[in-house]
């Protein structure tokens, strides 16, 4: 544990990472089944420059594929990738695509150029706050973007599409869990030509926007530390374990959606004492706390499966499969979702609001 005598001496802390204070052991890679699979195989990486994209980035290579696709919306995230990984890695091509996954001609194109074999979906809109404010645009990025994608790798021969989900999808409060639960349901729904899966978790540890960089921040600035509620609790993970447990879904064929086991949630108002003990133990008694309520969209705690789905073991004993029914046929997703375009299309993000936790929606088609 860093020691420190001021503040001052914060500017630069060792990083936190979840591992030093849950004493987690680290997620197993089966590397060389991975490099197996992967090796003549073209993959595209949707949102490669976030958090979770740039850290699978990091792991596919290790897996060497023939080509690496990247592709994201940022151009500063996508160029920072770029200047870790290069453009060649071994035997992996890579190629870096500025683009907005909203366009679908733009990736159309994309996909008949590079063909690829496995595409990881990891991009979307993740602030729930935020969301709460901009439901429309959380509709077209992370449910009307993601429908294209799946058409997309329908139409040109993908063989397994990994859609990146959220805790917040399961009995969702939220816009933005609202949204990845749309989308959820219509990976189900696929072809039959691609094989979909669904990779569920909770918190990514210190991924950007996320709670714990702030808690740095406000640790650094001598506090006041902010928590929404006492009793707020997530489920946390660290980067590396996140990317490790999805590569490990390609070798997996138990069920439809997956979730990496977790040990019990983490109360936030407990991760911030932790975090105050580790970068500035000379001050835990000057850092306090403020409570400063529960912002729009967020649940005091959230779950990984909902009361439909059965939990069943794999082989990978970090993962459970969860098995259920369809709840949706392709064709009703296709007429509920025209009807949430409908809605968009004549900006009211009100009425989209309402329409995201409609369990039908034909009466809001007019």
């Amino acid at each position: 544990m860093p020691t420190v005598n001021s503040l001052s001496d914060l500017y630069l802390p060792s990083p936190v990472r979840i591992e030093d204070l849950l004493q987690r052991p680290p997620a197993i890679c089966d590397a060389e089944r991975l490099r197996h699979y992967l090796g003549d195989r073209r993959v595209l990486v949707t949102g490669a420059g976030g958090s979770i994209g740039r850290e699978l980035t990091l792991q596919l290579l290790r897996m060497a594929p023939s080509h690496l696709t990247l592709v994201d919306f940022s151009e500063f995230n996508l160029f920072q990738l770029e200047q870790t990984v290069g453009k060649t890695a071994g035997a992996t091509e890579i190629s870096y695509h500025l683009l907005d996954i909203r366009q679908t001609s733009a990736m159309a194109h994309l996909f008949e150029t590079t063909r690829p074999d496995v595409v990881f979906h990891t991009a979307a809109y993740k602030h729930v706050p935020m969301m709460e404010a901009h439901p429309i645009e959380a509709f077209q990025n992370n449910t009307r973007a993601s429908v294209d994608l799946l058409r997309l790798s329908e139409a040109c021969g993908v063989g397994q599409f990994i859609f990146i989900s959220t805790d917040k999808a399961v009995q969702p409060t939220s816009v933005m869990g609202a949204t990845k639960r749309w989308t959820e349901r219509y990976m189900r729904a696929a072809s039959g030509s691609v094989t979909t899966k669904t990779v569920r978790f909770g918190n990514v540890f210190g991924s950007l926007g996320s709670v714990v960089p702030v808690f740095v921040q406000q640790i650094l600035r001598g506090g006041p530390v902010t928590i929404t509620h006492a009793e707020m609790e997530r489920f946390f993970m660290s980067v590396h374990d996140a990317c490790t447990l999805i590569l490990e879904t390609l070798l997996l064929q138990d069920a439809p959606v997956y979730t990496l086991r977790m040990d019990p949630p983490v109360r936030i108002e407990w991760l911030a004492e932790q975090m105050i003990a580790w970068l500035a133990p000379a001050h835990q008694d000057t850092i306090r706390m403020a409570y400063i309520g529960i912002r729009p969209g967020e649940k005091i705690k959230e779950m990984l499966w909902e009361d439909f789905e059965q939990p069943v073991p794999t082989a990978h004993r970090d993962i459970l499969g969860l098995c259920s029914l369809a709840t949706h046929s392709r064709n009703e997703l296709d007429t509920q979702l025209a009807t949430l375009e409908a809605i968009c299309a004549r900006r009211r993000p009100e009425a989209l609001r309402a329409a995201l936790f409609e369990e039908e929606l034909a009466a809001l088609a007019t």
